[in-house]
Parts: C-alpha cells; sequence; structure tokens
C-alpha cells in the first residue's frame, strides 16, 4: 500500500478518498494509515474491519489520536476519519494517550524519594 501511496504522490495526484483494506496486522495498518495521512493530508481515509480485527482498531484508533482526528465507525465496522451523523453509526473522538499508570508513576515517586538525600 504505501509502494502505491508513494507512486501517486510522486505522479502529483492528490486523491480525494483513501480507501485502505490491506494487511490486518497492526503495524502495517497502522504504516498505511499514517503514511497516507503524511502524504495526502486533505483526503478523506476510510476502511473496514475495524470491529473485526483488534489490531485494525487499535492503528485506526492510535493514528487518529496522533492526526487529531474523529473517527467515524458504522454497522458494518467501515470506518472513516470524519464526524458523520447517522443513525447506523458512531463518532469517535479518541482520548489523549495518558502514559504512565497512577501505580507507577507512585512507584517513581517512591524512587526518586530514597534517592534524594534530605
Amino acid at each position: 500500500t504505501t509502494q502505491g501511496l508513494r507512486t501517486l504522490a510522486n505522479l502529483g495526484i492528490d486523491p480525494e478518498l483513501i480507501y485502505i483494506d490491506a494487511d490486518h496486522h497492526y503495524e502495517a495498518a497502522k504504516t498505511d494509515i499514517r503514511t497516507s495521512l503524511e502524504l495526502f493530508p486533505n483526503s478523506l481515509l476510510v476502511g473496514d474491519d475495524y470491529g473485526h480485527y483488534e489490531s485494525v482498531r487499535k492503528a485506526v484508533t492510535e493514528v487518529a489520536r496522533s492526526f487529531n482526528k474523529v473517527v467515524h465507525v458504522d454497522q458494518n465496522h467501515c470506518w472513516a476519519y470524519a464526524r458523520i451523523d447517522s443513525i447506523t453509526g458512531r463518532n469517535i473522538t479518541p482520548k489523549p494517550d495518558t502514559g504512565a499508570s497512577f501505580a507507577s508513576l507512585l512507584d517513581n515517586f517512591e524512587a526518586s524519594k530514597k534517592k534524594t538525600p534530605r
């Protein structure tokens, strides 16, 4: 997919819509989506299998978070980076990745207190 996207960019073609339905593994899906947004920021990205593959859902959500996109998911498990008001789907705004859990923050705090002389 990324090779095809780069070919389009090199030819000066700016697609209005990019439909992503290739490799369903997390890294491959994430790379396809990220490359599409980097090369064609104004294109509408859509795809499927959001509800069928956890790896696709995770990739779509993570890239949406990093590019500040809203994800629309319909009843057929298709997704789009667009706010679409419909009775057959829902819009999702991914929450920011908070990183560490409270327990790990507390552990780090306790460890830093041990290192600091009083």
